[in-house]
């Protein structure tokens, strides 16, 4: 049995991954990946939608609602603060966060774009929020407009999200995915696993390219820093570091020209600008 493909295994499964970030250009409508996205969460989990860049308008519940009435119900909230965000001087994060207290643990929370969030209340704010938010719901989908940030920022904020979807669109209007995934390692604590794909989005599912023949790729587990510093030493002719009797051995050594505190005296003579008398010791100022 051939395993799915990155972006398949992404899109239809809800235990794939605790926190997928969508980056593309603005050149790229990404809404056909976010649509299939959250009909496919339809189908297992309750879904809230914030939308900050785009209108509530948009997507509505009743739209996935009409294509999931064969399996059960589920509850799809949308959380809009497109029409509040010109009113919103500053703590975008705080009014967000509190919008979405009364979600449940158990939904999948849909972010329309990080991109007013950071250019708002800047990155620290954003990954605290991001951080909050995919350890306390089922799963977090943000979408990140690369080209409206600099390369520290996107780092930034992928190196916070367990999965990254670069997505691209070709000429023949085609979607180009390049993936990083991480996925649990049962010696280390994960390992990335990388993937370009290409496809296209038909009635919400991911059909790829004939000619897409690109396999995914495994990087080496990711390990803690401890794991992956090797000793420079081991693979050299020669010796960088004592021996056990070496350095007992240097320890004992008493070099002839270094006397020991005891032996330390200090030596001091007089000239000619000294004052020897004491009973006056500030003579010798102008006061």
């Amino acid at each position: 049995m051939v395993a799915p493909k990155l972006v398949t295994k992404l899109v239809t499964s809800v235990d794939s991954s605790p926190f997928i970030l969508i980056g593309h250009r603005l050149t790229c409508d990404v809404r056909p990946l976010v649509v299939s996205l959250i009909h496919n969460r339809l189908k297992q989990v309750n879904v809230a939608l914030v939308c900050i860049e785009n209108s509530s308008q948009v997507l509505t519940s009743d739209h996935f609602l009409r294509h999931t009435s064969d399996g059960p119900k589920r509850e799809f909230k949308v959380i809009d603060l497109y029409a509040k965000y010109h009113t919103i001087d500053s703590d975008v994060c705080q009014h967000l966060l509190q919008a979405m207290e009364q979600l449940s643990d158990d939904y999948v929370v849909v972010i329309d774009s990080l991109t007013p969030i950071i250019l708002m209340d800047q990155l620290y704010q954003t990954n605290c929020l991001l951080y909050r938010l995919f350890n306390r719901f089922k799963q977090l989908i943000c979408i990140l407009h690369e080209d409206c940030h600099s390369q520290h920022i996107t780092e930034s904020i992928e190196q916070l999200s367990h999965s990254v979807i670069h997505l691209s669109a070709t000429e023949d209007k085609t979607f180009k995915a390049i993936i990083r995934h991480r996925k649990p390692h049962r010696k280390t604590h994960f390992c990335v696993q990388q993937s370009m794909e290409f496809f296209t989005i038909i009635d919400y599912n991911i059909i790829y390219s004939k000619d897409n023949n690109n396999e995914s790729k495994y990087m080496p587990p990711m390990m803690t820093t401890s794991q992956t510093a090797t000793d420079p030493t081991l693979n050299i002719p020669f010796n960088l570091t004592l021996k056990d009797s070496e350095l007992e051995a240097k320890n004992n050594l008493l070099l002839p020209y270094i006397k020991t505190h005891e032996d330390t005296k200090v030596f001091y003579e007089y000239d000619k600008n000294d004052d020897i008398d004491e009973e006056d010791p500030d003579e010798d100022l102008d006061i």
